[in-house]
């Protein structure tokens, strides 16, 4: 469990433990990771690791939280610049994140990461509706023909093809043209559908 004390932490010591421990996820399969690595690169004593989580995979839980928390966040920052469009948005959302995680192709991140817990999956963001909410005030809805609850499971299967794309497309080392070109295939078939328009 990630207890309260962590939180209640300033967030200069939150962020020097949670680099901390992504730099372990980064160097060492999670079967191997250490919490005297991450107590000595973050600063802290051995019994203060302990006031704040209970086990090693607790804190690279607040890791995945974190990078999750960052997604949502680019992607609203996506959302205003490009006056609520969804698509231009969500196409702006894979290069960012294909780009972070390309820079870590040759590491244990990715792989450690599916481990905890199903990161293609987007758990986090499925489980909050808040976040879904917070994102659906942003979406420009003129030339889209949903209603709100088709566009919570819309938010949820393009967070979805995201991840799973950026995973395929690093895992396999695919470039970054590539990438791009497989994605937009995914995501012009999400915009348009499979369903010719009724003349």
């Amino acid at each position: 469990m990630i207890k309260d004390t962590f939180y209640n932490l300033p967030r200069e010591k939150i962020n020097r433990i949670i680099e901390a421990a992504q730099k372990e996820l980064v160097t060492s399969p999670i079967h191997n990771a250490k919490v005297s690595n991450i107590i000595r690169d973050a600063g802290i004593p051995r019994g203060s690791f302990y006031q704040y989580f209970d086990t090693i995979n607790d804190v690279f839980n607040a890791v995945l939280k974190e990078i999750e928390k960052n997604k949502q966040s680019d992607f609203i920052s996506f959302l205003i610049k490009n006056n609520g469009d969804l698509f231009v948005s969500a196409n702006e959302m894979f290069i960012s994140e294909y780009e972070y995680f390309f820079k870590y192709k040759e590491s244990h991140l990715i792989g450690n990461l599916l481990n905890i817990t199903k990161f293609d999956n987007n758990i986090e963001i499925q489980k909050n509706n808040s976040v879904i909410n917070q994102l659906v005030s942003k979406i420009d809805l003129t030339d889209l023909n949903i209603e709100n609850q088709s566009l919570h499971s819309l938010l949820i299967l393009l967070f979805i093809t995201i991840s799973e794309n950026v995973r395929l497309s690093v895992t396999n080392s695919q470039d970054k043209q590539e990438a791009v070109k497989s994605f937009t295939q995914q995501l012009n078939f999400i915009m348009h559908g499979a369903k010719k328009t009724q003349k």
